[in-house]
């Protein structure tokens, strides 16, 4: 019997079944020739940066916070940006 293919046409995968698993092979098996003990994996998320940024409570009046939210997402950036504009000048 011909495996199913993993993907369908939009590229999602199908649940995986027990014979997926047992047909699986080993990144070993399939790539011989590759040195895996000098293969670097990085993890996910965002690269790190030198400074980070600290988490703090600031009380503002309504009237600033619904200007920056206003315009959607990252509204606590566009803060970040607009006093770092200040401290700058």
């Amino acid at each position: 019997m011909k495996n199913k293919p993993l993907t369908n046409k939009n590229g999602d995968v199908r649940e995986l079944t027990q014979r997926d698993f047992n047909n699986a092979v080993s990144f070993k098996a399939m790539f011989p020739d590759v040195d895996t003990a000098n293969v670097i994996i990085r993890g996910v998320g965002r690269p790190k940066i030198k400074e980070t940024k600290q988490p703090v409570t600031i009380r503002l009046d309504p009237k600033i916070i619904k200007h920056f939210k206003k315009d959607g997402r990252m509204w606590q950036t566009r803060i970040n940006e607009a006093l770092l504009d200040i401290v700058e000048r």
